[in-house]
């Protein structure tokens, strides 16, 4: 069956050569969305970013809300100060691990209406940083000030901070009260921290591009990078689409050049192809396949891409239950989601690029080609029989290759179709079962290259990817 399925699928040939090959940046293996610091403080949470460590090696973790009411002791005249020792805790942990913060220095919203057209955000917070500048710009000075002094200028200098912007001061002398306290914010961190990378303003619709860009060509202290938000969801009845991204980052480039801010880095500093929980796309094959269609399509578009986010959160409310549709690349019990595979192993990719297309990146390491390819953009019945990629690769130098090929599996139906069957096996325990089926299959084989030229053929079946590596020996 799988042979006749393989007939039927749509193939598409393409050939790449071995002899040309460009540098290849890869702004998706940089930094990785791993919650609040509040967030950080369980166990389940850090386990997670262990993982991460170890397998997907992203060097930087970004944080937000260290201003919240948790850390924040109140003081005579309407003051606030910070009572650090949970945010040392937070950032001790980092820092053991040899991993690097990326700190959202403001406080995040606790609710968000999803209206585009009215967009509504709650805060249940001691201090409005988006409306009490003051407290806001006296909370920034003194986290530098202690950061600095407990792990060294050094060591901070190599540390991202951004400052987000609030809709409610998108206008009038809201806009002015705000990019006058951007203003000074950078000022003071680029006195005591001038090497490191300070940014902002976490936009998530284009309509809003334009104004706040003219306010930012008029500051004394420019950033190092405009951030902007991207969630596949409903704007005003229409879904945005995955390709919407590359055209969101065309038109804000063309704003910045027409501002004088052409110089400026553009940093996605938050995004999904999803943004709403409990949702069962979340734990999709499919989903997976998205993320590799978004990430593959603005290889060139920003700086940075941090996902959001890197695990789901467990809540004292939780069901338990091994899949509740969240947001994250792990479930609560380290789960692998299949979204956590693809993002795995487009950090894998090589430095150096061989070729790049619809649905696949060819990359080199050293003497290892490092191939990676999903399902191709199909619907209807092309897309049930999903497609097949035979790709020949020249000026490859003769010889015999290990190929080492991760395949995907479709496992969260193999799972809901595997849980009919549990019942018979009751010592089969449920989470080890979905365990194993969340893994590729692997396979090793052995092939020549003659004439130097070497073909393989990548069968990529309804919402599944491929990577695959060719080792000489």
């Amino acid at each position: 069956s799988e042979i006749r399925a393989q007939l039927e699928r749509p193939h598409t040939h393409r050939v790449v050569d071995a002899g040309k090959a460009a540098a290849f940046s890869n702004p998706w293996k940089l930094v990785i969305n791993a919650g609040t610091f509040e967030m950080l403080l369980q166990k389940s949470v850090r386990e997670q970013i262990l993982l991460m460590r170890e397998e997907l090696r992203i060097p930087y973790i970004r944080i937000c809300n260290p201003f919240s009411d948790w850390v924040l002791m109140p003081e005579k005249g309407g003051k606030v100060s910070i009572q650090y020792s949970y945010l040392d805790e937070v950032l001790d942990f980092l820092h053991s691990r040899q991993l690097r913060p990326f700190i959202d220095l403001g406080i995040r919203a606790v609710q968000v209406i999803r209206d585009f057209e009215d967009l509504t955000y709650k805060y249940h917070h001691t201090v409005q940083t988006h409306t009490d500048y003051v407290q806001w710009e006296r909370l920034i000075q003194n986290f530098i000030d202690h950061i600095i002094g407990r792990y060294g200028q050094e060591e901070v200098s190599g540390w991202i901070f951004e400052i987000l912007q609030n809709p409610q001061s998108y206008d009038g002398d809201e806009a002015e009260k705000f990019f006058s306290f951007y203003d000074r914010i950078i000022g003071f961190l680029r006195e005591k921290l001038p090497a490191s990378r300070i940014g902002g303003c976490g936009w998530a619709l284009p309509r809003h591009f334009e104004a706040q860009l003219k306010q930012i060509s008029r500051m004394k202290n420019r950033p190092d990078f405009i951030s902007i938000y991207f969630y596949c969801l409903s704007e005003g009845g229409v879904i945005q689409k995955i390709s919407d991204l590359s055209v969101r980052v065309q038109l804000l480039r063309e704003l910045m050049t027409r501002e004088g801010l052409d110089g400026l880095k553009v940093v996605l500093s938050e995004w999904n192809t999803e943004i709403m929980e409990t949702c069962a796309y979340n734990d999709s094959a499919r989903k997976a396949v998205d993320l590799l269609r978004l990430m593959s399509g603005n290889m060139d578009s920003v700086a940075i891409g941090a996902y959001c986010c890197l695990g789901d959160f467990r809540k004292e409310s939780d069901r338990r239950e091994l899949f509740d549709g969240g947001l994250g690349l792990l479930t609560k019990d380290l789960i692998r989601k299949p979204a956590y595979f693809a993002c795995q192993f487009l950090c894998r990719l090589g430095m150096e690029l061989i070729g790049r297309g619809e649905n696949y990146i060819v990359t080199r390491q050293d003497r290892t080609l490092q191939i990676l390819a999903w399902q191709a953009d199909c619907s209807g019945a092309e897309g049930e029989k999903g497609t097949q990629l035979d790709m020949t690769i020249e000026h490859l130098p003769d010889g015999n290759y290990l190929e080492r090929r991760h395949q995907s599996r479709d496992s969260m139906r193999q799972y809901q179709n595997c849980r009919a069957l549990l019942g018979d096996h009751p010592k089969l325990n449920e989470e080890t079962v979905f365990r194993h089926l969340a893994d590729p299959d692997i396979s090793l084989a052995v092939r020549a290259c003659r004439q130097n030229r070497l073909t393989v053929t990548i069968p990529c079946g309804q919402d599944q990817f491929c990577f695959l590596e060719l080792i000489p020996v």
